[in-house]
């Protein structure tokens, strides 16, 4: 799979984590919202945020996730994250994840940024279905993932880290023609 260093609209840049996007993480790890549903680390340390960029960036490496920060190109700050992973090839699927940090909600920026990554994996890579994952009470990213053509199709049980959680599971299907 090649990844793209960067997507880009109008007004919108997803790019690769790189070394300089550690301040975004350490604002991250600060918010229990972020670390409670994500890989983020809880503990922030220069190492730590090191690790998270490194195991991002091998993922991809291993055809294993895409994973980008998320960009306004007025301010080119990094404020949030999204990425693909889960990837089945024979079923053509996977799964998008995407955060924000606090100042950054409510702008706007996560639909984009999911429907920009959603466009590029469904027209780049041939996915025919993706998933995602939100917890019931997350209303925000809910609505982005239906604002992007994402539906609701049941609730699902996770267990990371052995917390047990309810989520909902919304998937957007994509087919070339009706009878593909």
């Amino acid at each position: 799979m090649d990844a793209p260093a960067e997507l880009r609209d109008g007004e919108l840049l997803l790019s690769q984590w790189s070394g300089h996007d550690l301040p975004l993480l350490q604002e991250a790890a600060s918010d229990p919202r972020i670390t409670r549903i994500t890989a983020v680390p809880r503990d922030y340390s220069s190492d730590a945020a090191r690790g998270f960029v490194k195991a991002r960036l091998d993922a991809a490496a291993r055809g294993e996730a895409l994973s980008f920060t998320i960009r306004a190109l007025e301010s080119e700050r990094a404020v949030g994250a999204v990425n693909l992973s889960t990837f089945d090839w024979d079923r053509r699927t996977a799964r998008i994840g995407y955060w924000l940090v606090r100042p950054a909600r409510g702008q706007g920026l996560a639909t984009r940024a999911v429907g920009l990554l959603t466009q590029w994996a469904v027209a780049e890579l041939g996915l025919r279905e993706i998933e995602v994952r939100v917890e019931p009470t997350n209303h925000a990213s809910l609505r982005v993932a239906e604002v992007c053509g994402y539906v609701h199709v049941g609730e699902i049980t996770d267990a990371p880290s052995g917390t047990t959680r309810s989520l909902r599971l919304l998937r957007l299907r994509y087919r070339a023609t009706p009878y593909a």
